[in-house]
């Protein structure tokens, strides 16, 4: 009522409203239904679906709608939309504010149009503050790859979008293939039970000492503190890749030798990775969980404060 009942009235007729009404319909649509529905990961509303933010439909609605924008500037604009929302939930940043930040934003840019409307979304992104706001630097997101458990952070859905993302970028624009198989699964390299056939410092260990460390004999103490090394790295970026359903389960908590032959089998370039590498350790970890990060910011860049 508050958008129809203005003086001058907004619209000439019932037929004008209904109309404006349908526009918006035919976009919100779209987000209604991603429900259950194969998406490419570089589109926005899989970006909405998979990492839970609705909240961002009407900062979506607007720039699709009342922005006037080119095909090409409506692209680099729903860019920025995924790079802030990629970017906060690979920190663990807070999403409780987002229904009043993305209201904020339009009524920022709410006058912009057309070459205008990036800028002004850059700069008020940029601006944002604090755990509810800020759009994370290259540097937190090479942290966060290097340190966080992001296997567990992040819903699996929105984690398989990043990983789908960064094996496209590893493509590179000469390579004529942007579909991804169905059915893609996160695979750990080093496997969540480790310990069943995996050595630590050259020595067999019966179980996750990280954990049973109060149990432990004179013998296995010394491996406590390798052993929490190993579980901090096993969730981090730098340990995950991508397997279709029938190269996972054979890998699963293999040997690495048994699964360099599964990931011999694939070409995904994620995997290709792993036809230069001899060893699977904490440091292999995070020289990959490097190398990941940083494309991670070219994938999803930000823009210099």
């Amino acid at each position: 009522k508050r958008w129809i009942g203005v003086n001058p009235p907004r619209y000439a007729s019932v037929r004008d409203e209904l109309a404006d009404f349908s526009r918006y319909a035919d976009v919100f649509q779209q987000c209604e239904n991603a429900v259950g529905k194969k998406l490419k990961s570089t589109d926005i509303f899989r970006v909405i679906r998979d990492f839970d933010v609705s909240t961002a439909i009407p900062l979506l609605l607007f720039l699709s709608l009342e922005a006037d924008l080119s095909p090409e500037q409506l692209t680099d604009c729903l860019g920025v939309m995924q790079s802030y929302i990629v970017r906060r939930a690979f920190v663990g940043e807070e999403t409780k504010e987002y229904n009043k930040m993305f209201l904020e934003v339009i009524g920022e840019i709410f006058k912009r149009r057309g070459a205008d409307v990036l800028p002004a979304l850059q700069s008020k992104l940029l601006l944002g503050r604090g755990t509810t706001r800020t759009w994370p630097s290259d540097e937190l997101v090479i942290d966060a790859a290097l340190r966080k458990p992001i296997y567990k952070d992040l819903k699996q859905t929105a984690l398989r979008v990043i990983l789908e993302r960064l094996e496209l970028g590893l493509r590179g624009k000469k390579s004529e293939d942007e579909e991804m198989a169905d059915g893609l699964q996160i695979e750990h390299v080093l496997p969540q039970t480790w310990w069943t056939k995996w050595t630590l410092n050259g020595q067999t260990v019966k179980r996750d000492l990280a954990s049973w460390w109060l149990r432990l004999n004179d013998e296995e103490k010394p491996l406590v503190e390798p052993a929490r090394a190993r579980s901090a790295a096993l969730q981090t970026l730098g340990n995950l890749s991508l397997l279709n359903k029938y190269a996972n389960p054979a890998a699963s908590n293999g040997t690495f030798d048994l699964k360099l032959v599964e990931y011999g089998h694939s070409v995904l370039r994620l995997n290709r990775y792993f036809d230069k590498v001899k060893e699977w350790n904490e440091q292999a970890i995070a020289e990959r969980g490097q190398e990941l990060a940083e494309l991670f910011c070219k994938v999803y860049p930000r823009p210099a404060s």
